[in-house]
């Protein structure tokens, strides 16, 4: 039963999360209650998932000696030892086999995106994990890529508003893990991941003051686009906007007054207000939407 909990451990299923934003291009596009479109969403995000987990294990794979310094990371499986190399070796060849055979299921597009993302963790592990500011902004990439393979999947292309509130807020999150590694590390932040470094507190303050302001607007500038309100058939789209403010107050809370922010979707769901207010977001989205009030 140990090795059980230990290898689902090891897929880190809670960054499942992140691969929400698949369905974004569809929901966004008002056709979520299409059931081949809808289909083809669902089985792209279960691709994805396969996939990212592949990469979270080949990451711990090489990460095994970093990870040994770090008072959290060390608790993971491979670094304490709870699962042998060779099995998670076998684990992601299967589960990066099984991702990229369903992405190509699904489509011929949706495939080449998620090679491009499995490129890019490659491009990152090789050097680019080293170098500040450029870390974050590879990793805010492959939230972007997601939003892309929703797209493809689905035939429908987002709203470029859209895609930078993203991708913005990917930046925003990335920055905040920073900040939280180079606090709980401390001198043995080096040790950990060379690129915090050159990090230092002030200018990541001040990058993410200034992305979270950015973030609002962003979406804001979105609610208000020609394409959304032709397709809602209002402007109603904007008092959603009220629950983004919301959730990068409450992240700046929790990350300021609380001492939280490395893993965002372990605080998200362990903080009720945020978590309620995904929920009051989503249902506020399909009733302007979808039932157009």
């Amino acid at each position: 039963m140990s090795n059980i909990k230990s290898s689902f451990e090891l897929l880190r299923p809670l960054q499942w999360l992140k691969n929400a934003l698949i369905m974004f291009p569809l929901v966004f596009s008002g056709h979520l209650m299409e059931a081949h479109q809808f289909f083809a969403a669902i089985l792209t995000m279960i691709a994805f998932c396969s996939l990212v987990s592949s990469i979270y294990i080949f990451n711990d794979l090489s990460d095994i000696l970093r990870d040994e310094h770090h008072p959290v990371k060390k608790n993971r499986p491979l670094t304490a030892k709870k699962i042998s190399p060779e099995f998670a070796q076998g684990l992601a060849g299967v589960l990066l086999t099984m991702g990229l055979s369903l992405g190509l299921l699904v489509g011929k597009k949706v495939a080449m995106v998620m090679l491009i993302y499995l490129c890019l963790h490659f491009i990152y592990n090789w050097r680019v994990r080293d170098w500040v500011v450029a870390d974050v902004l590879l990793i805010a990439l492959g939230f972007q890529l997601r939003i892309w393979a929703g797209s493809v999947a689905v035939e429908v292309m987002p709203s470029i508003w859209l895609q930078l509130t993203v991708f913005l807020l990917s930046l925003f999150i990335g920055f905040i893990k920073r900040r939280g590694e180079i606090l709980t590390l401390q001198e043995k932040a080096m040790r950990h991941r060379l690129s915090l470094s050159g990090y230092q507190l002030l200018p990541l303050d001040m990058m993410i003051i200034v992305l979270s302001v950015i973030i609002v607007i962003s979406y804001i500038i979105y609610t208000f686009s020609h394409d959304l309100m032709t397709r809602v058939g209002n402007d109603h789209m904007f008092f959603s906007s009220v629950f983004v403010i919301f959730a990068v107050g409450r992240y700046l809370y929790l990350v300021y007054a609380k001492k939280q922010g490395e893993d965002a979707p372990e605080l998200i769901l362990k903080d009720l207000p945020s978590l309620l207010n995904i929920i009051l977001w989503s249902v506020s989205i399909y009733l302007i939407m979808y039932l157009h009030l």
